[in-house]
């Protein structure tokens, strides 16, 4: 069965890049650009992995990582969170975040990360 991961970034070329690389890997990618888009799905369903960029928009990733996992039941959905600024990233785990990238990064090390967080869950 497809995991399912949502992208939550505001970026077009971001969105599409990973959305492409998901889909070879045999995951089932969410592109999301807004928090009413991100509201709307998780209505919907709830993804087996969270990426979310830490500035999407006028929205701060953290806090929402932190409003997911502690008000909207998502404490068992690993989100990780992504940034270009590692210092928005060094207190990642005071926001309930299950991981942190730094932009840019490798494909592989996406990869290894999102692999390992899915089926920690499955």
């Amino acid at each position: 069965m497809l995991k399912h991961i949502y992208i939550v970034d505001d970026s077009i070329d971001f969105l599409e890049v990973f959305s492409s690389l998901l889909r070879r890997h045999k995951y089932h990618p969410q592109l999301i650009d807004s928090r009413s888009l991100l509201f709307e799905c998780l209505h919907t369903r709830t993804p087996d992995l969270i990426l979310m960029d830490v500035k999407f928009g006028y929205n701060d990733g953290r806090v929402l990582c932190r409003e997911l996992k502690t008000k909207y039941g998502l404490s068992h959905t690993p989100i990780i969170l992504i940034s270009g600024d590692h210092q928005s990233l060094s207190d990642y785990h005071k926001y309930h975040a299950d991981g942190f990238l730094e932009k840019p990064f490798s494909l592989e090390t996406f990869l290894d990360k999102a692999h390992a967080l899915v089926n920690v869950v499955a």
